[in-house]
């Protein structure tokens, strides 16, 4: 059969289509994950009984080395519970203790944050809008790397399309956040703050949540394990503070 053949197949079993990359469909002769010809004959002469997944011969048949694309998917997959568990304990440590500065930075606020309790009522909503701008780009750069499309080569690229997006949910979701505030306060200058607060929140989220997947890779971690921890704890310490000294600053000084 020719290498671009393409074989349909409906009777394959789940378990089947697994096996394709399990060790036991590698050959021994190379350190790589690779499928043998052998077992590629096998599979498409079963292809040929029976109509149910694609099954394509290319140059260099499945072949999945270190470094490319499907490459932490597979380990990840491979993976038991405990170790998944403790492949993605240090990054949640690591958020943990910045999340830690978080908690320190709002104790040295507390006369603020009495003089002006509405803001405590604002924090959550602030920190999980930005968060989750933050998780969206970290999910679409960490899929893009998992599809071979960008590397961390591309940084400033992946990184510019991320923050262009950014400013135009910044701009709208902080209108909306700082109308809110300033009726709800019937101060405008209240408004102001937790709307340009809302807005560098979700700038500096779309920053770290679109680096940090690249960083991950750079330092050959798995992104999807990696990255998520990484934004939030950063994108609170850095969101957070932001709001509160810009809250302090003007909001004391127009009172």
């Amino acid at each position: 059969m020719s290498a671009s053949t393409e074989l349909t197949t409906k009777s394959m079993m789940p378990e089947e289509r697994t096996n394709l990359l399990s060790p036991s469909s590698t050959t021994e002769s190379s350190p790589n994950m690779a499928v043998g010809d052998d077992w590629l004959d096998l599979l498409e002469m079963q292809a040929m009984l029976s109509p149910s997944i694609h099954v394509r011969r290319t140059q260099s048949l499945s072949i999945v080395l270190e470094g490319d694309p499907a490459y932490d998917a597979i380990v990840m997959h491979r993976l038991s519970s405990t170790q998944r568990a403790c492949g993605r304990l240090p990054a949640l440590l690591a958020t943990f203790a910045i999340e830690l500065v978080v908690a320190f930075v709002v104790s040295r606020f507390t006369a603020t944050l009495q003089t002006f309790p509405l803001l405590i009522a604002f924090m959550p909503v602030i920190s999980a809008v930005s968060g989750n701008v933050g998780l969206q780009s970290s999910s679409i750069v960490t899929r893009a790397l998992a599809l071979g499309l960008i590397s961390p080569d591309d940084a400033v690229a992946a990184i510019r399309r991320e923050l262009s997006a950014a400013v135009v949910l910044g701009a709208l979701l902080g209108l909306v956040t700082g109308v809110i505030a300033a009726v709800w306060q019937n101060w405008l200058v209240f408004g102001v703050v937790v709307g340009v607060a809302q807005f560098l929140s979700i700038w500096t989220a779309a920053l770290t949540g679109s680096a940090a997947p690249l960083v991950a890779k750079w330092f050959s971690m798995d992104p999807a394990s990696a990255a998520g921890p990484m934004e939030t704890a950063i994108q609170d310490v850095v969101g957070n503070s932001l709001f509160l000294v810009f809250a302090s600053s003007l909001l004391n000084y127009f009172a």
